[in-house]
């Protein structure tokens, strides 16, 4: 008698779920790689960074630009924003996260 050893759909849809609660629950620990990447990870414009840049996309590095490169980039990422209907940074956001680019940027 021939078995067909092919996964059968309730233990690929077992192996799916699984797979995702692993991936949720590493999500909610610390990642280091960020933490070393970003500078004052911790910090309250670092959060604030990362979190409104990575809405649409991952956050680029501080030093992957240099101080007079960013406000042009964080601009042309703001008109971006406002033409795929997302809230933009107010003036108070963007004043925090272009200082906090700027003082991590490649010299």
């Amino acid at each position: 008698m021939h078995r067909d050893k092919r996964p059968n759909l309730i233990t690929l849809s077992l192996l799916l779920v699984i797979s995702g609660l692993i991936a949720c629950s590493q999500e909610q620990q610390s990642n280091p790689l960020m933490e070393a990447d970003y500078p004052e990870y911790e910090s309250e414009p670092a959060k604030l960074y990362i979190s409104k840049c990575s809405g649409c996309h991952a956050a680029p590095l501080p030093k992957i630009h240099t101080v007079r490169q960013w406000p042009g980039v964080v601009q042309r990422m703001q008109m971006r924003m406002k033409n795929k209907a997302v809230q933009p940074l107010n003036s108070n956001e963007l004043a925090i996260v272009l200082d906090y680019l700027q003082k991590h940027a490649r010299q």
